[in-house]
């Protein structure tokens, strides 16, 4: 799928931001890959209570290293540089840990619903035999999507993170569907056909040696190099986004 001309122009701004801070991108996503290694490695192992406990601990971690992502990649499309300092800062200040947390919790309360509709249509699926595939993935596509409209909550957490968390991810969610359509075009365009390509080899090769190559594969090529020019790129159409400055639009949207 081709890229409208706006969204190209963002994109390929998005490449040139990505190259000039590429060190601290780099140190993100390896932060973020070993915490998310470690409580996988974790939770596959604990069940009941234990499993609570790990599954609190790795939002109470995990969230503001990925409000802290954001946060770093908005400073680079304005042109300041990062540190790894100011990381490490970042996720031991109290007040950063706690609105973190919240923002990831608020989030997935209201996605709730639709993880379930994903859990059903992969059940469905099962009827399809060897055609099941096409329902997963189909569903997978559809999660995404409906997942895709609370990136704007994320996006104004991360730029406003000492702001009230609850206010901030209203007003996020409300300001992304302005530009909803060209955000899904962005997705579309650089994002899903790898995500869906290592998710299908993955799915496949589940019960292979290969398949941890394919992991390995999927963090170098997706979590190094696309997510994060896709998220440099929605930041920037995201505040474009909303023609109403943004200190107004927050105080009419306050009211």
């Amino acid at each position: 799928m081709a890229l409208n001309p706006k969204t190209n122009v963002y994109t390929q701004r998005a490449s040139a931001i990505y190259k000039e801070n590429i060190k601290i991108i780099f140190l993100l996503a390896a932060l973020t890959a070993v915490l998310e290694i470690v409580f996988d490695a974790l939770g596959n192992n604990s069940d009941g209570i234990v499993g609570l406990i790990i599954m609190i601990v790795r939002i109470i971690v995990t969230a503001p290293l990925l409000i802290c992502t954001y946060h770093v990649y908005t400073r680079a499309i304005n042109g300041k540089s990062t540190s790894a300092d100011f990381v490490f800062t970042w996720l031991t200040n109290i007040s950063r840990i706690k609105n973190g947390a919240e923002a990831e919790i608020r989030i997935t309360i209201k996605a709730i619903g639709w993880y379930i509709v994903y859990a059903v249509i992969v059940v469905f699926s099962a009827f399809l035999g060897p055609l099941s595939f096409i329902g997963i993935a189909g569903g997978f596509i559809f999660l995404t999507y409906m997942l895709l409209r609370y990136n704007g909550a994320l996006y104004e957490c991360a730029a406003n993170p000492d702001c009230d968390v609850k206010q901030m991810v209203e007003f996020g969610i409300d300001k992304l569907k302005v530009c909803m359509g060209e955000y899904v075009n962005l997705w579309l365009a650089s994002a899903l056909p790898a995500i869906l390509i290592i998710t299908v080899l993955e799915m496949f090769l589940a019960q292979s040696w290969i398949v941890h190559i394919i992991r390995i594969l999927s963090f170098i090529v997706i979590d190094l190099f696309i997510l994060p020019r896709f998220h440099i790129a929605g930041i920037m159409l995201y505040n474009d986004g909303y023609m109403v400055p943004v200190t107004q639009a927050r105080e009419d949207f306050e009211m």
